[in-house]
């Protein structure tokens, strides 16, 4: 009780046309994984501690940080993993006073492909994705 997760392994966005050729957007496939803890609802302390435990585990050297905003006691840390000229990885790390959203994205993808997922209904901490790609 008080946590959300999705898991979307998918290469849907690239679906081919009657031509045989790639619609735009994902040319490979892409895994995205995103858990939320809502401390009202799991536990005081609960969304805090899934927030240093997930952050724990990252290795950052591997990362560049894109955008962080720090706010009234609100985090949100954008991380991005490139390979070449595409990227092949992106965590990003909300943490705020109720609520810590974690969201990661691995395959190979441009930043206004991400803007794709932002839209989905009832996924929570998605809408991130287009407000930082509009920057």
């Amino acid at each position: 009780e008080g946590y959300y997760f999705l898991e979307l392994n998918t290469n849907m966005l690239g679906l081919k046309n009657s031509g045989g050729k790639s619609t735009p957007g994902f040319s490979e496939k892409v895994n995205l994984l995103m858990v939320s803890c809502d401390a009202k609802e799991a536990g005081k302390g609960k969304a805090g501690a899934l927030y240093d435990e997930f952050r724990q585990q990252i290795n950052v050297d591997d990362y560049k940080g894109l955008v962080e905003v720090k706010s009234k006691g609100d985090n949100v840390e954008f991380l991005v993993k490139k390979d070449k000229e595409t990227i092949a990885s992106v965590i990003i790390m909300i943490k705020e006073k109720e609520e810590t959203t974690l969201i990661s994205v691995a395959g190979k993808f441009s930043l206004n492909d991400l803007t794709k997922f932002s839209g989905m209904q009832g996924c929570k901490g998605l809408e991130i994705l287009g407000k930082i790609c509009e920057e």
